[in-house]
């Protein structure tokens, strides 16, 4: 929580406070005067889940989405984007085709090994195919995300101990957006020239449910949309939001790619001491610009 968020809690606060000595005043009055048919609305005072009508369909004219013809076809771009696909491997990991929800086809990624030696590890690397940067959302609002299930074993050791579905740019540099299973939880993270926001989902994933993650940054807020199918096909879905600045989300350099399965170092080879290795199956991976520039920045 960065300082903004830390001087607004007391404010927050107290706004609580008085507002639940105004209800109940409210409450007392009502009874002394029987106003029995004017109903009195309690404040919500702590943090909650917050359900989502939300519509997790891939948005409309995405500028990246990796297709999947069918099982055993190769990958291919969707989007509006120019683009070159890789698969960028670590001791001979693979990305296969498969069957996924209902029938679709899926990206299968290695299993997870506690064993760094003897750990097969693959990470899809979207890329610009020349030299304009068209994976820079800089100030406009976007979304991105997948439709994942997630194995059982899938974390637990130094140098895999997260699952990253979608994201671009690492830790390292002073731009980043990024969609992961964090904790067991989805979470997002944008970090752009004004700051960084950080948004995790309030509930754990169930391996080996279908599960559905978007991250949306607009001018003050990131969210994360979640949808989740139980092995009958019902779905639950729910969101968390986060507000703050983040400003202008600009990498440094075009050359830097997108990934779907992991991180991929400065030098373009997978980073084998911390390869956050999505262990699981993944859907439709997108990302998507959604509004103009913020006026802020």
């Amino acid at each position: 929580m960065n300082a903004a968020h830390r001087s607004q809690t007391p404010r927050r606060r107290g706004l609580v406070r008085a507002r639940t000595g105004a209800t109940l005043g409210a409450l007392l009055a009502c009874a002394l005067l029987s106003c029995a048919n004017e109903p009195v609305h309690l404040p919500e005072t702590g943090p909650k889940r917050q359900p989502t009508p939300r519509s997790l369909d891939v948005p409309k004219d995405p500028v990246v989405l990796l297709g999947l013809a069918q099982a055993g076809a190769p990958m291919t771009q969707l989007g509006s984007a120019d683009v070159s696909i890789d698969v960028v491997s670590l001791k001979k990991g693979a990305v296969t085709v498969v069957e996924g929800r209902d029938g679709g086809p899926a990206l299968r990624f290695p299993r997870y090994s506690a064993q760094p030696s003897d750990y097969p590890r693959a990470v899809v690397a979207i890329s610009n195919a020349g030299d304009d940067d068209q994976l820079n959302p800089g100030a406009r609002a976007f979304t991105w995300g997948a439709e994942f299930r997630i194995d059982k074993l899938s974390a637990g050791s130094p140098f895999d101990n997260g699952d990253n579905l979608v994201q671009r740019g690492l830790s390292s540099q002073p731009a980043l957006y990024k969609a992961e299973i964090d904790g067991d939880r989805p979470a997002c993270t944008v970090r752009g020239d004004a700051g960084e926001l950080i948004v995790r989902a309030p509930e754990r994933i169930r391996p080996g449910w279908w599960t559905q993650i978007q991250c949306t940054r607009t001018a003050s807020e990131l969210a994360v949309f979640v949808t989740v199918y139980d092995p009958q096909g019902l779905k639950q879905s729910y969101a968390s939001r986060v507000n703050g600045p983040v400003g202008s989300v600009t990498m440094a350099d075009p050359s830097i790619p997108m990934t779907v399965g992991g991180k991929i170092g400065l030098d373009g080879t997978l980073i084998g001491r911390s390869t956050d290795q999505f262990n699981g199956l993944v859907m439709q991976p997108f990302y998507a610009v959604t509004g103009p520039p913020d006026p802020a920045g």
